[in-house]
């Protein structure tokens, strides 16, 4: 219609799309920001809401609801920046297309006045300009909303481009199970986050089948990291964990870990039934049959506390177990790691935390489950010391010390006295 009257119109593009781009960019971050603000005052809520007990008794209620507040008034904070900059972008937009619809009405009228263009030619252009700005408002909204999710989901795209470490399904997945000879031959490792920290150092360790290992140490000496590299949630930084004389490396993770039952000092149980809590530790928790299942819970002395409770086998622990004691909790997580009939034990310090009673019952079952099985034990109490096959004593991440439990109190100077002295399982004794 008229090549001039179309210059005018589109002469406003160019500074609205640099507007854009410098608006997209602007959105992006602050929406990444913003997820990232309130992944924190979720964090916030979750420990304090699942931590209760401790927030009531101290009386902490006023203040962590000020910790929340604050939180979230940061959030709110990008909040009122990114609706400031979404008001100026649209508002700006808006603003142009008045500017172009007076600037193509003040220069088509000039045109008609000269003859240049009719009156309808000049109405059709501003009806069709019309329905281009309606598009290009929409386009733009469209690309305001794609910005904030490009900006909400980077985190999210983040974990999921990330490959793991050590894969779930890579390896060597032999058909029998293992008999369960493990040898850490001149190990070090240090933990990720803390990589000037040699939490073991050239340290070499041998368990024979079907035989039990105790570990003592004072903390820090790298007890647990036994049993987080035999379980290969790392690698060791030097040096091999065999595993029946097969470097761990070489196993299938999934495969090495079906057959390694744990039993942790504070047992992580879900908000689900007793039943459904055991039977998490089973391949197919939907084959076992009810006589192995009742044979496990036997064994581990759970069926005794069970039979008493109105609902039995179902009723819910609530979250992580509350509503369980300590040693309840302790003997549902031996279930657990039995149920998979495991030619391995972990126990890292299993008895450590629960008081005479409960250790009593917790450490008949364990006695009784770790008959044929290879056990590692991290050990802080007497009892269980003394009824291990073998005991090493670590002591700044290497084996200072290793024999049977009379050999080692023969030793009037040696480290292992020195811990029955002054460690906690002195009470015991």
């Amino acid at each position: 219609m008229s090549p001039e009257l179309a210059l005018v119109g589109l002469a406003i593009v160019p500074p609205v799309a640099v507007l854009a781009v410098i608006y997209g960019r602007f959105v992006r971050r602050i929406t990444t920001n913003v997820q990232d603000t309130l992944a924190g005052a979720t964090q916030v809520s979750e420990e304090r809401i699942s931590n209760i007990r401790t927030v009531k008794t101290f009386s902490r209620e006023s203040r962590e609801i000020e910790t929340y507040t604050k939180a979230i008034q940061e959030v709110l904070k990008l909040g009122y920046k990114e609706s400031k900059a979404r008001a100026f972008f649209f508002g700006m937009t808006g603003f142009s297309g008045n500017i172009i619809i007076i600037s193509v009405l003040y220069y088509g009228g000039v045109m008609v006045s000269s003859q240049a263009i009719t009156v309808g030619n000049l109405s059709s252009f501003l009806l069709y300009a019309a329905y281009i700005g309606v598009s290009v408002g929409g386009l733009s909204s469209f690309y305001s909303e794609l910005n904030k999710s490009v900006g909400a989901a980077t985190r999210l795209w983040e974990l999921v481009d990330r490959e793991p470490l050590i894969p779930l399904h890579d390896g060597l997945h032999p058909l029998s199970p293992p008999q369960g000879h493990i040898t850490f031959k001149n190990v070090e490792f240090s933990y990720p986050s803390r990589n000037d920290i040699k939490v073991l150092n050239d340290l070499i360790l041998d368990v024979t089948p079907g035989r039990t290992l105790a570990v003592v140490g004072p903390s820090g000496s790298g007890k647990s990291t036994l049993a987080a590299l035999l379980l290969r949630l790392y690698d060791p930084d030097k040096g091999v964990v065999y595993l029946d004389g097969e470097d761990v490396k070489q196993l299938d993770p999934s495969w090495l870990r079906r057959h390694i039952g744990t039993v942790s000092q504070e047992p992580t149980l879900f908000s689900s039934s007793i039943r459904e809590n055991i039977l998490y530790g089973a391949e197919e928790p939907d084959k076992v049959t009810e006589e192995h299942f009742m044979q496990v819970v036997k064994e581990a002395n759970v069926y005794e506390f069970v039979k008493q409770l109105p609902q039995g086998f179902d009723t819910v622990v609530g979250e992580r177990g509350i509503m369980l004691s300590g040693g309840q909790k302790q003997r549902v997580a031996i279930a657990r790691a039995l149920i998979k009939n495991p030619k391995i034990l972990l126990l890292d310090e299993a008895t450590s935390a629960l008081d005479a009673q409960s250790e009593y019952l917790v450490q008949e079952a364990l006695e009784r489950v770790m008959k044929g099985r290879t056990v590692l034990t991290i050990a802080h109490r007497l009892s269980t010391i003394q009824n291990a096959d073998l005991i090493a004593v670590l002591q700044d991440g290497q084996v200072v010390e290793k024999g049977t439990y009379h050999d080692l109190m023969q030793c009037d100077k040696g480290p292992f006295r020195e811990l029955i002295k002054h460690q906690t399982f002195q009470e015991a004794s």
